[in-house]
């Protein structure tokens, strides 16, 4: 078909739809959905995670950080922390996505810890020890940083394990807001035994 056969309101919307398109692969992109994850065996530094556990679609962590952060805030002091953790039990492609099984948190203080365990508040408390884990990589860069993410670091962070013999193990999450106000977020295989590091089900919230 000649393209002076096609009618000019067409062509204009042919157009439009290409721009569209390229724009959201540009986004997409610059999100991390190519993003090329290094991986490498790397130590781990001792932190004390304050967390609640949730059973449901992991599209709902954005939520369930609100909800942590705003306990932290209003019934502890914390006014804020910069290391947000997540804890992933379930890999969704295996499990049904109202059945999966995640804990979200922050890094806070041993001080603030002896207090967030109080039955009031709602949460729990977990003690990372220092160690080792294989690690991936990846600055935030949009909201879509963290659902594309996974999808870059976790292949090559198992192939990773598989080729040196390591242990796989639960997931770890880690998301650092940085000193120059960015984000980076740390895909953790740990290497390194945690006491606790274990579903708990202490009457989990459960998502949508």
């Amino acid at each position: 078909m000649m393209l002076e056969s096609i009618p000019f309101s067409v062509q204009v919307g042919l157009v439009v739809l290409c721009v569209v398109v390229l724009i959201i692969f540009a986004f997409v992109v610059y999100s991390g959905g190519l993003a090329r994850v290094p991986v490498e065996l790397a130590p781990v530094e001792p932190m004390v995670v304050a967390f609640r556990p949730f059973v449901g679609s992991f599209m709902q962590i954005g939520h369930a950080f609100q909800s942590v952060s705003k306990v932290l805030k209003e019934e502890l002091g914390v006014e804020h922390t910069r290391r947000g953790v997540g804890v992933f039990f379930d890999d969704p492609n295996q499990v049904p996505q109202n059945q999966c099984r995640w804990w979200i948190g922050f890094v806070i203080s041993p001080e603030v810890a002896q207090r967030a365990v109080a039955p009031a508040h709602g949460l729990d408390v977990l003690v990372v020890p220092a160690g080792m884990a294989v690690r991936g990589r990846l600055p935030y860069k949009t909201f879509l940083t963290p659902i594309l993410g996974p999808r870059r670091a976790y292949p090559r962070i198992n192939k990773f394990v598989q080729e040196h013999k390591l242990r796989s193990c639960t997931a770890v999450e880690l998301y650092t807001e940085m000193e120059d106000g960015s984000m980076e977020i740390e895909y953790l295989m740990m290497q390194t035994e945690v006491e606790g590091l274990h579903w708990r089900d202490h009457h989990p919230q459960v998502t949508g």
